[in-house]
């Protein structure tokens, strides 16, 4: 601003002609003070200095507004949906995070409390969707659904770009999971990677009460002695409708459809600490080569810590399983699961030898809790074993297998007929993991062919009444008779198999637990079974 004093007159002009003919007014509210301040005009009430300072409060609530908007859509989004009306349809990518458990974790903090550790979180999160260019839908509780769409009708949207926008989901999601692991670690670079200092502010209030909670006596108790915040992710892709939803007066855009559903049903059924996927989507990740680029990338991200992963197979990176929907006649959805850590066991096992130094009970529930989530993942189950045979832990491996396969334990009993030898030679020759393998066996064979589907009478040929309803009854009572003894082998399963390997693994623990705590102490309180 020149040194030159303005009349009111001339200062209102000049303050007009700075507002019309600028676009961005962000700094103009700001002049308007310093100008007013430099004509010592601050206090007058001339009619021409009046109109300035009205000019002035609209231009703040016009900012403020901007920047409200800014906050909740950036540029790229507001770009995204200049195109669309009241309702289109687009291909689009949709995903869901949600935090394992929290419910519960939320009972042992105050509101605030509450607040300032998922606003910490989801400052990670989103911070991630808005770097890849990603839109947020909404957020509902402790849960986040997000989203990439095409900008073409579906029509004219080729596969290329479909291909891309799988890409774009996929690597948000990846991203997601390990900016939680860090989270977990209350990791100073998560705090570096965001751009603003307030979004650095929320994630250093968020690692205050994560660090006050595993400090805390009854939280750790409650969850482990490294609590630990996990998030299930799903995604899914495809034909979905996009508009703006709700009355005339209270409207917000909303994306519905197959993808959305398929994409719920993925979260839900995810992984703690992983990502389940569509196999539609995955199909289309395979089109550009990412699962075989991603699993290079993971095994030399594991070899790199000399980690269990760097051996993994990249089967076991990507699982297919179906997803069974029981509410919709068993319909089953292909699916694939993707391993995210690359240093889940060592994770895991470092958890492990931290609830084992505290020497209490309910240290040893926790561990028995994640080898039973766990089970199913060969290197996690290897490497608490590797950990237990370094505390010095024996598990009888020989009493396993002998119960889950006594016809076998008897063939093998012949062979190796000394017991010494016979319980060395199980000791060394099968793993943990080849006991819940086999246990688990038992588990898949009946488990498949179970159906929850009642019989019908639909296609059946009508000929005669009492011919018809015998024919239906008799039907009906043979396959109550099998899916009765199917049904009876997965309570056993759930009832007896697991409960009595996971107790030899209980009583092995309680043990060595035994021998680490000095006699004086008393072992009353460790006679608890599980």
């Amino acid at each position: 601003m020149a040194k030159t004093k303005f009349t009111e007159t001339e200062l209102r002009e000049h303050i007009e002609y700075l507002a019309n003919t600028n676009k961005d007014h962000t700094e103009l509210s700001d002049y308007i003070n310093l100008a007013l301040r430099f004509n010592n005009y601050i206090d007058s009430q001339h009619p021409d200095i009046i109109k300035i300072k009205a000019l002035q409060k609209n231009l703040e609530s016009e900012n403020k507004r901007k920047n409200l908007i800014d906050k909740f859509m950036p540029s790229f989004t507001e770009t995204a949906l200049e195109n669309i009306e009241d309702s289109t349809t687009r291909i689009a990518g949709i995903a869901f995070a949600d935090i394992a458990e929290y419910s519960f974790l939320s009972k042992f903090l105050s509101p605030k409390e509450n607040q300032i550790l998922l606003n910490g979180l989801f400052t990670a999160l989103i911070s991630i969707l808005l770097k890849n260019k990603g839109i947020l839908n909404k957020i509902e509780g402790d849960s986040l659904m997000f989203c990439f769409f095409s900008q073409n009708e579906p029509h004219a949207t080729t596969e290329e770009e479909e291909c891309e926008i799988a890409e774009k989901l996929f690597n948000t999601c990846i991203k997601m999971q390990r900016a939680v692991n860090l989270f977990n670690k209350t990791a100073p670079e998560l705090i570096k990677e965001q751009n603003t200092q307030e979004e650095k502010n929320a994630i250093k209030d968020a690692y205050s009460i994560l660090s006050a909670m595993r400090e805390d006596e009854i939280i750790a108790r409650a969850f482990n002695a490294l609590f630990q915040i996990k998030i299930r992710v799903g995604a899914d892709i495809g034909e979905a409708s996009l508009g703006n939803l709700g009355s005339p007066e209270l409207k917000h855009f909303d994306i519905i459809g197959g993808p959305a559903i398929g994409a719920k049903r993925m979260e839900t059924s995810s992984p703690i600490d992983g990502l389940r996927i569509s196999r539609r989507m995955y199909n289309l990740l395979e089109k550009k080569h990412i699962p075989e680029k991603y699993a290079r990338q993971f095994r030399a991200e594991a070899k790199k810590h000399d980690g269990y992963y760097s051996t993994i197979k990249t089967e076991e990176i990507f699982r297919e399983k179906e997803v069974i929907i029981y509410d919709k006649n068993n319909q089953q959805i292909p699916s694939v699961s993707i391993q995210v850590n690359p240093l889940l066991p060592e994770d895991i096992c470092k958890q492990t030898e931290m609830l084992l130094e505290r020497k209490e009970e309910f240290a040893i529930e926790r561990i028995l809790n994640t080898i039973r989530y766990y089970r199913g993942n060969r290197l996690v189950i290897q490497a608490i074993e590797d950990l237990f045979k370094r505390k010095g832990i024996v598990l009888r491996k020989h009493l396993m297998y002998k119960f889950l396969a006594p016809k076998q334990y008897k063939a093998f009993k012949q062979q190796y007929p000394e017991k010494q030898e016979r319980i060395e030679h199980i000791k060394e020759n099968m793993s943990l993991f080849t006991i819940f393998s086999l246990c688990g066996m038992y588990q898949d064979r009946y488990s498949t062919k179970t159906e929850k589907k009642a019989i019908t009478a639909v296609s059946r040929e009508f000929s005669e009444y009492d011919r018809f309803i015998n024919t239906t009854l008799t039907e009906a009572q043979q396959k109550f008779k099998t899916q009765s003894k199917l049904k009876m082998e997965n309570i056993f399963f759930d009832y007896v198999r697991l409960p009595v390997i996971m107790a030899h693994i209980q009583a092995s623990l309680m043990e060595w637990l035994y021998k680490e705590i000095p006699q004086e102490l008393g072992t009353s309180t460790l006679l608890k079974a599980e």
